[in-house]
């Protein structure tokens, strides 16, 4: 796969805006829900009636492709096509501690991209392989101060895995750094390298804060916040200049990712034996917009016994030589909302149906859009089934077509000579038609005990 792939989650909405995974905690989660079931987004869900257990296992199919209008080199439009599945696992466990208070706890992966693809497709400037994954293990608690009303708070402890790898034009570099002199250097095949960052990692911890109020005739409300994740990533960067040097320079990666935070508000409202509910929901994509990046200690380095005794003799292998190395990336991400409605029922005696439509804009502003980063407008059609085996096993099954709007891309501003700071990258063009398809398929059981 040549472009990496961008999901979002919530518990109740599958937006493909910024990255993530669709529809986490699968058919029986919900932040109306009290329980198991409602932990992946809403920590007041923690006060259940009963101990419980849910597994939810789902799986995410997808296609995805692209036509670059104005590939690097020249040329007719490229076009690529690929096509992958992606695991979309959730735990979790409710405990009351007695009437009035209940602790829970969570384990899931609420955002991720993850892709590898052919290192001399178009899209290689921007994306070849990598993975951002962030893994998250949330304690909850949730205390009801009235008879309608319960609060909740969660502290979330996270681990992220990143690395990357694409070509670089060291051409565009030298343009940013020496100007038009160095201009007929863009796009040279001698200038062009690579760069990865391989095995980082990092540990951010955030909050989450929830409420769910009970009203007459069945009527509820679901409301929360989670703030946003700051992972501190460290791993090692290594940029070769060229193909035809012998000659690398790598160094100690310290940068600083922040994961969007949100909030949300849930409305569940009972129409006779009909369950009808409402989902509205911000991600303030706007926080990962910028990435910085510090480069420590960089040195030059070679596997030629000849150039590297060189560099040594030289002391060009000393790390005081080039100092420490800074970095800004800019993807381009704004804030959105999104929505959607639902409405279910009993089918027939421990047979519970639903259907709904969440719908989605997507976060990454034309402007910086491209391989590896493309988001879209998308309308996530869902329906679930679930069924009361015994009165302490449910077993539950989600479907859920996440239609997608092919977008077209016509004012990129990514270009080899950019030398703003503050604008789009150094890049080629992202001009050009995307395209998404995804389905997801997963199966949950609750356990009452």
């Amino acid at each position: 796969m040549t472009g990496l792939l961008f999901l979002w989650t919530t518990a109740w909405a599958g937006s493909t805006a910024g990255l993530g995974v669709p529809v986490m905690g699968g058919a029986l989660s919900s932040p109306i829900t009290p329980g198991a079931a409602g932990l992946a987004l809403n920590p007041a869900a923690a006060l259940s009636e009963d101990f419980q257990v849910l597994l939810d296992a789902g799986m995410v199919i997808y296609n995805y492709g692209f036509t670059l209008y104005e590939p690097q080199g020249g040329g007719g439009p490229d076009s690529t096509h690929d096509s992958a599945t992606f695991p979309v696992p959730y735990i979790a466990v409710s405990a009351p501690l007695s009437s009035k208070v209940g602790v829970g706890l969570s384990a899931k992966v609420p955002h991720g991209r993850s892709g590898s693809g052919d290192p001399d497709a178009a899209s290689r400037f921007h994306t070849v392989s990598g993975q951002m994954m962030l893994a998250e293990l949330e304690a909850a608690a949730s205390l009801q101060v009235f008879d309608s009303l319960k609060l909740g708070a969660g502290i979330r402890l996270g681990r992220v895995r990143y690395s990357s790898f694409k070509s670089m034009d060291t051409g565009a570099t030298m343009y940013g750094l020496m100007g038009e002199d160095a201009e007929e250097l863009i796009g040279d095949p001698f200038w062009e390298g690579t760069k990865e960052v391989t095995d980082g990692t990092g540990s951010p911890t955030s909050f989450s804060v929830g409420l769910m109020s009970d009203f007459p005739k069945g009527f509820r409300v679901a409301a929360g916040y989670r703030s946003a994740p700051r992972a501190r990533i460290s791993g090692t960067l290594t940029m070769v200049p060229s193909q035809d040097l012998e000659m690398a320079m790598t160094g100690e990666l310290d940068g600083v990712f922040a994961f969007p935070p949100e909030a949300f508000l849930s409305v569940l409202a009972p129409v006779g034996s009909i369950r009808t509910g409402v989902d509205l929901g911000w991600i303030g994509w706007s926080e990962s917009s910028q990435t910085r990046m510090l480069i420590d200690d960089p040195v030059l380095v070679s596997e030629d016994p000849a150039v590297s005794a060189l560099m040594s003799l030289y002391g060009l292998d000393d790390p005081t030589l080039i100092g420490d190395l800074q970095s800004v990336g800019k993807s381009g991400m704004k804030d959105i909302f999104t929505g959607g409605a639902w409405v279910g029922g009993d089918l027939r005696d421990g047979l519970v149906g639903q259907v709904g439509v969440w719908l989605s804009p997507p976060a990454v502003m034309d402007e910086y859009a491209a391989p590896g980063n493309a988001d879209y407008w998308v309308a996530d059609i869902r329906g679930t089934l679930s069924y009361e085996l015994l009165n302490w096993v449910t077993v539950a099954g989600t479907g859920d077509w996440l239609r997608s709007q092919e977008r077209e891309i016509t004012n990129s501003g990514l270009s080899p000579t950019n030398t703003d700071p503050n604008g789009p990258g150094a890049l080629p063009s992202g001009n050009g038609s995307y395209y998404l398809n995804m389905y997801r398929l997963g199966m949950s059981f609750l356990f009452t005990i």
